[in-house]
């Protein structure tokens, strides 16, 4: 299900990122010495010549504003308010983290503020009054507060959605949870499909060293870069990426390790009927740093001694 994300314009330096995206955002050309040549490329397949649009999210306290940038997936769609006053919406298209391009494009920003958990964003367009006056209605209802962002994943998001005409029809999902309902070698297809998918990914972020060390570590993936070195739980599944399976091991070291973390979801993967040792496509989420709540964590089994 698409989500909703509700970005407040009453900020100065907020009101100033979105008269740059109203205005078309900035050319490829001039983030090119600032992008890995993989993050290049794929912003080139997506916009060409197109000036890109895109916003910034700051760390906030405690990193609970890059955690909601976490949660936040390809074609979800953006909702912009100022004073109250929902003024135009976008979609979602591509996240990266990057402080270099949040300097570039907005360089009075520093510190712990710098917005460097970015996404871009597509299909611009502002609302009508009758928008206005019929989103808003729904926030009077809900009595929804307007002044922080927000990721909206429920049915506030769902009503949002189908005023604007952008409810996507209900898919038939397989309902397919990591490991369930396949047999253990296609679980393991599966498993090593994710992982070569997780390390094309990662080095197109920038990773030159990329070790599988899933044998011997409570991880799948020890990433390094020039700046940082990352430990990957890779998960894949033929579902959507609503949750994954994780074991008390994989809990307890990436709650150690947070920061320097990472989770990435390989979900959607398709296995061949006419031959089950075959997987393909497949759509990635990642998120990083990966915070563990205990809040979303569900018991599922339990060792009971008798």
């Amino acid at each position: 299900m698409r989500q909703v994300i509700l970005i407040p314009l009453d900020k100065l330096d907020e009101s100033n990122m979105y008269e740059s995206i109203f205005n078309g955002g900035i050319k490829l050309g001039e983030l090119e010495s600032l992008l890995f040549v993989k993050l290049y490329d794929l912003l080139d397949v997506l916009y060409g010549k197109r000036d890109i649009p895109i916003w910034g999210v700051p760390s906030g306290n405690k990193s609970s504003e890059a955690n909601k940038w976490n949660k936040i997936n390809e074609n979800d769609v953006a909702i912009f308010v100022r004073e109250g006053i929902f003024v135009a919406t976008a979609v979602t298209k591509m996240k990266f983290q990057s402080e270099n391009i949040a300097r570039r494009l907005w360089p009075n920003q520093t510190g712990l503020d710098s917005r460097q958990y970015l996404f871009t964003l597509d299909e611009f367009s502002e609302l009508d009054v009758t928008k206005r006056e019929s989103l808003g209605l729904i926030v009077r209802k809900r009595k929804l507060p307007l002044s922080e962002f927000q990721v909206l994943n429920n049915q506030l998001a769902t009503d949002f959605l189908a005023e604007l005409g952008l409810l996507e029809p209900k898919s038939l999902e397989s309902g397919v949870r990591f490991g369930s309902r396949l047999s253990a070698a296609e679980n393991k297809i599966i498993e090593k499909y994710s992982v070569s998918i997780a390390i094309d990914y990662l080095s197109s972020l920038g990773f030159t060293e990329i070790h599988d060390v899933g044998d011997t570590e409570s991880f799948d993936l020890l990433a390094t870069s020039d700046s940082r070195t990352l430990s990957v739980e890779v998960k894949g599944t033929t579902g959507p990426a609503k949750s994954v399976i994780l074991t008390k091991n994989e809990v307890k070291y990436q709650k150690e390790a947070y920061p320097e973390n990472a989770l990435l979801i390989v979900y959607n993967i398709v296995l061949d009927d006419d031959d089950p040792k075959f997987a393909s496509n497949g759509e990635i989420r990642f998120i990083s740093p990966w915070f563990i709540e205990d809040s979303s964590l569900t018991a599922i089994s339990y060792d009971y001694k008798v």
